[in-house]
């Protein structure tokens, strides 16, 4: 129950980080932007860690489980460095200010790495301590778990897609509909357009024929890339739609989101092996 607990705990952060915190966590800075998808990454196999455990799924080996272990521990280990480097100088500051002077700097800096060296260990074990339990509880109970078909498609795919119905939200509840234009509709219907096919192609669910997917989905990828552009200011803020235009770092993710929503809509229209599969679990039941 408490794996179960703690898999809602960590999508309700994942969710909200989504949910318009990661865009004002946002900046123009690359760094930022780079920590952010790095976070979100991290965020999601944390995720798949209290869902093994919670539901008794096996979705890694025991080799890709220490290697995503180890991932999360240098994540752990950057941070940690970051918040002592980010607070270094606010600290020696007031130290300086209290003691007017009378103790060297040496020694206020030395201190002060010190203390929040210490401070960030502590804080930091006790944050990531059900994930550091989570590591070795799942290795041990590996070999009695029951073993998921393509674990890292449907974790990624689900990902993907609740990122879609969330931006969906987000948009219906930051935008001013008076502004709109008809590519500010489009957005938020191929999102979800898209999402279907994700959630289609992850857990072999048929939503439709599938001529349907293959006379629409390449009209939708194209009008849909096209409202990138064409969208107006107001979305591009809300969806930070205009990052890509101003950071490397983002219009790498673009790219690469692009580049698996293309795939997953060809895969799902065009790739029998979908519907195929579905059709043999059917018949196999009756």
């Amino acid at each position: 129950m408490i794996w179960k607990i703690l898999f809602i705990i960590c999508a309700i952060i994942l969710a909200y980080l989504q949910f318009g915190g990661l865009t004002n966590y946002m900046t123009i800075a690359e760094v930022n932007i780079l920590l952010s998808y790095i976070l979100s990454c991290i965020l999601i196999f944390i995720l798949a860690y209290f869902y093994s455990l919670g539901w008794n799924k096996k979705l890694f080996s025991l080799k890709a489980n220490n290697i995503i272990f180890s991932g999360i521990v240098l994540y752990i280990i950057f941070s940690m460095i970051m918040a002592v480097l980010n607070g270094i100088a606010p600290v020696v500051f007031d130290i300086k200010y209290n003691t007017a002077g009378t103790v060297p700097d040496s020694s206020i800096y030395l201190s002060t790495v010190m203390l929040l060296g210490l401070s960030a260990l502590v804080l930091y074990s006790i944050m990531y301590s059900p994930v550091i339990i989570a590591y070795f509880k799942y290795k041990s109970r590996h070999n009695n778990m029951a073993p998921v078909e393509s674990p890292y498609l449907k974790i990624f795919l689900t990902f993907f897609a609740a990122n879609n119905i969330l931006s969906i939200i987000y948009t219906l509840i930051m935008a001013d509909f008076m502004t709109m234009n008809v590519w500010d509709i489009f957005i938020p219907v191929f999102y979800f357009y898209s999402a279907f096919s994700m959630i289609g192609l992850a857990y072999n669910i048929k939503f439709g024929p599938q001529k349907f997917w293959k006379i629409t989905s390449i009209p939708a990828i194209i009008l849909g890339f096209a409202g990138f552009f064409l969208s107006s200011d107001q979305l591009k803020e809300i969806l930070s739609l205009n990052l890509i235009f101003n950071s490397y770092a983002a219009l790498a993710g673009a790219v690469v989101f692009s580049i698996i929503t293309i795939y997953v809509l060809y895969a799902y229209a065009f790739k029998n092996d979908v519907y195929k599969r579905r059709n043999t679990q059917d018949t196999e039941k009756a």
